[in-house]
């Protein structure tokens, strides 16, 4: 498969979870990719955050930032999307695992040993 052949290829598995997904630049010159209303996709769940309500003082806000890991952005476009493809797989395998392997579902099967 070819360079080109992949970039489509993961360009429409992208494109289906976050139709309208394009690739913008930074003001550094390096690219990413971001949703309908511009926002990077990558590093949403910053802003996510930043934008909560759930903090009451501007220490904790900075607490819960601090434990959140930036995603550079990407010297080419290829590599950003790219990137945002393997983070949303392994996003997607550790939910999967996490729901299987709950503490509660450890538990409990401990318990019928």
């Amino acid at each position: 498969m070819t360079k080109k052949e992949q970039f489509q290829k993961i360009k429409s598995n992208i494109l289906k979870k976050f139709p309208g997904a394009t690739t913008q630049v930074d003001s550094k010159g390096n690219y990413y990719v971001a949703d309908e209303e511009g926002i990077d996709i990558l590093n949403s769940e910053i802003i996510t955050t930043a934008k909560s309500d759930r903090f009451n003082k501007l220490e904790e806000l900075e607490e819960a930032l601090n434990k959140i890991p930036l995603t550079p952005h990407s010297p080419t476009v290829f590599e950003a999307w790219q990137k945002l493809e393997l983070a949303l797989k392994s996003v997607h395998i550790i939910k999967v695992n996490s729901e299987r392997f709950s503490d509660e579902k450890v538990e409990k099967r401990n318990d019928l040993h």
